[in-house]
């Protein structure tokens, strides 16, 4: 049941990524930048009590003999985790992850027009690259239950790492989205 709902889950979150992306693009050119945002927010903050209260799940009862379901396991105290260096590897390499892809995030409209790439393509590679995102999910979830996560985790960063490489290489649209 937790494995069907963390899948809705991601599948709602990649879908709404892309209706916001389309929306954004249409809503920036039309309305400028601060507006189309001050739109998104309230946006926000009307869709999210509403959507937090359709998924709110039923407290168990004492019938409710579904905690049954799972098969116990083992885990560690914080202390013993953070001495753990498997920690450490999941902690910085996560974090160099986010770092850089806030980045690029942040700056990709400055490197794509350094590259001769208008908006246009900013705005394509968004859609592309929460498509990407998607499926890359999905086949992760997939590996997952057959790979260790270490193991996933590298193999991840590796592909990013190319990806990175070859970014300063792009010369058209195409390159860029793929």
């Amino acid at each position: 049941r937790q494995a069907r709902a963390m899948a809705g889950y991601s599948l709602l979150v990649s879908l709404f990524f892309l209706l916001a992306f389309r929306a954004m693009g249409w809503a920036i050119p039309m309305f400028g930048w601060r507006e189309a945002w001050l739109g998104c927010a309230w946006g926000l903050l009307i869709a999210a009590p509403v959507f937090g209260w359709l998924v709110v799940e039923p407290l168990p009862t004492s019938t409710d003999d579904s905690a049954g379901d799972h098969p116990p396991c083992s885990s560690a105290t914080t202390w013993q985790a953070v001495r753990s260096p498997i920690f450490w590897l999941f902690a910085m390499t996560s974090s160099l992850f986010a770092f850089v892809s806030s980045g690029l995030a942040l700056f990709q409209q400055s490197i794509l027009a350094e590259r001769q790439l208008g908006a246009a393509v900013y705005y394509q590679l968004l859609l592309v690259s929460t498509v990407a995102g998607l499926v890359g999910n999905l086949i992760s979830g997939l590996i997952a239950q057959r790979l260790q996560y270490h193991r996933l985790m590298a193999l991840a960063m590796t592909i990013y790492a190319f990806a990175m490489v070859a970014f300063p290489f792009v010369q058209t649209s195409f390159e860029a989205s793929v």
